[in-house]
């Protein structure tokens, strides 16, 4: 297993959400994953890396950005570890006990219940390499506004997932719609290889899934004029796509998106609104933001 990569940047007292937020989308290309957590009056932002960055020019670009933001920066407030050889999104799962966000009830094997509480929608998630538990408000956050609009009456009947990492929001809404015909794209095989098998364990044999670079892929060309749309991934990309992305929403067809930082919406939202798409509704979720629009 290759090593893994963590650099930290400490954000000192006085450093604001919107801060945090401005340095959210760095090394958004190269960067496997992405954290923002307070501690009492300070920042502390981390960026995994899958194979060993160029620590000087990860470090170079991280100050270019404080000075942009003119915050002051000391030599110990940008550190690089490497974390040890274990698989770490094994490790996390196995610790994580089952939990529940809207109607759903997500859990691993080593947390299988004899049977779900009566009224929730069982979801069985295992450790993988790809994206997405539940557990990050981003996906949370995807899976109340998936259960919302079920409970508003909405009933979808084609459904994208775009960059649906472990395909849990794909699988979601196959198990709120069950009638709908429902596409899970990613451009990682690995994580259409890990959705096909949470698919199998939950019993959601009618959901597409295929590799596709995002909306550039042929195939995902030919899927415009979805009822329902979903894009979980992160601002930066959200808003280069945000063309390709409304094309493959139908004439009365719903988007969420989600992946942003709320100090990010307006910039992601102008994007939208400028491929005549309009903001229905925002929810706020542990800071991050699942945005609703429509036609």
């Amino acid at each position: 297993m290759p090593s893994v990569h963590k650099i930290s940047l400490l954000l000192k007292a006085g450093a604001s959400f919107d801060d945090s937020g401005f340095f959210s989308s760095c090394f958004e290309d190269t960067a496997s994953a992405f954290s923002a957590d307070k501690e009492h009056d300070r920042w502390v932002l981390s960026w995994i890396f899958e194979y060993p960055p160029d620590q000087e020019a990860v470090f170079d670009a991280l100050r270019q950005a404080a000075d942009q933001e003119k915050i002051d920066l000391t030599p110990g407030d940008i550190t690089h570890e490497i974390l040890p050889d274990i698989d770490w999104v094994k490790h996390a799962y196995q610790a994580l006990p089952a939990f529940s966000v809207g109607t759903f009830y997500i859990y691993g094997a080593h947390a299988r219940p004899e049977a779900p509480p009566p009224g929730f929608i069982p979801l069985e998630i295992e450790a993988a390499t790809a994206f997405g538990s539940g557990t990050h408000g981003t996906t949370g956050g995807c899976l109340e506004v998936l259960c919302q609009l079920k409970q508003k009456g909405t009933a979808p009947q084609t459904i994208l997932d775009i960059g649906t990492g472990s395909g849990i929001l794909a699988i979601a809404c196959a198990k709120l719609w069950p009638n709908a015909q429902v596409t899970g794209s990613d451009i990682d095989p690995e994580c259409i290889r890990v959705s096909t098998l949470h698919a199998d364990l939950n019993t959601a044999p009618q959901i597409v899934w295929m590799v596709a670079d995002g909306m550039n892929d042929p195939k995902m060309k030919s899927l415009g004029g979805c009822d329902l749309v979903i894009a979980n991934i992160l601002a930066g990309p959200l808003t280069d796509m945000a063309k390709d992305i409304t094309q493959a929403v139908g004439t009365n067809g719903l988007l969420i998106l989600s992946g942003l930082l709320e100090a990010q919406i307006d910039k992601v939202v102008s994007a939208y609104t400028a491929q005549g798409l309009t903001l229905r509704e925002t929810l706020i979720r542990d800071e991050w933001a699942i945005l609703t629009l429509g036609r």
